[in-house]
C-alpha cells in the first residue's frame, strides 16, 4: 500500500528507537480492507451536516493485528490516516492494549490539513510548518501508544507523555517526556539499564 500523506515512517521508527532504546522494524503497509471485518460508522462535522466521513473501529483493528504480530516482537503498532473510534468515543488519537502488544493510531485528527483536526489550517493542503507539527504530534502519540504496550496506563501524577487526552490541545500540552513515576514503571516492566 501507499503511504501518501504520512509523516516519514523511517523518522517515526527512529523516534521510537531513541525514546525506548529498542530496535524497530517497519513492515509493509496493509490496506485496511485486507484486515478483515472492521466496523465503520459515518461521522459528520458539527458545523456542516453534509460533508461526512467514515470512521473505523479501533478495537476491530487491534483484533485483526493480533494475528499479524510477528512472534519475535514485543509490539506491533499500526498507523493510519483514517479516522478511528471506539464505542461511544467521538474519536481516538490512538488505542493500544497493555496486554497483547498491539496498538493503532491515526494521524487524521493531528494533521492540520484535515478538516476534523482541532487546529485545521483551513485548507486541504499542508502549509508552512504543518509537516513539522504533524511529525511532532505523531511522534508523541506513537510513543504514548507504545508505552501502553509496555504496561503503562494513563498517568495522573504529573505532566507526562502518558497522560490521557480528550483533545489535541491537551495532547500538545503534555509534552514528550515520561514523568519519574512512569519512567520507573517502564524500568520495572522492561528492566532497561
Amino acid at each position: 500500500g501507499t503511504l501518501d500523506g504520512f509523516p516519514p515512517i523511517s523518522v517515526l521508527s527512529e523516534v521510537v528507537e531513541n525514546f525506548f532504546g529498542i530496535k524497530t522494524a517497519i513492515l509493509d503497509a496493509v490496506p485496511i480492507r485486507k484486515l478483515g471485518k472492521i466496523r465503520t460508522r459515518e461521522k459528520y462535522d458539527e458545523e456542516d451536516d453534509e460533508d461526512g466521513w467514515i470512521q473505523y473501529n479501533a478495537m476491530d483493528i487491534l483484533d485483526a493485528m493480533g494475528f499479524r504480530k510477528p512472534q519475535d516482537s514485543h509490539t506491533l503498532c499500526a498507523v493510519t490516516m483514517l479516522d478511528i473510534y471506539k464505542g461511544e468515543f467521538n474519536y481516538l488519537f490512538g488505542l493500544a492494549r497493555t496486554r497483547g502488544g498491539v496498538g493503532v493510531f491515526s494521524f487524521s485528527r493531528q494533521d492540520p490539513a484535515v478538516r476534523s483536526c482541532e487546529f485545521w489550517n483551513g485548507s486541504s493542503k499542508r502549509g508552512p510548518g504543518d509537516n513539522e507539527k504533524l511529525l511532532r504530534r505523531a511522534s508523541a502519540t506513537l510513543c504514548h501508544e507504545i508505552g501502553h504496550t509496555f504496561g503503562l496506563k494513563h498517568c495522573t501524577f504529573f505532566r507526562c507523555l502518558m497522560q490521557g487526552s480528550n483533545s489535541l490541545r491537551e495532547s500538545e500540552d503534555r509534552g514528550m517526556q515520561l514523568c519519574p513515576v512512569c519512567l520507573r514503571k517502564l524500568h520495572w516492566n522492561t528492566r532497561f539499564s
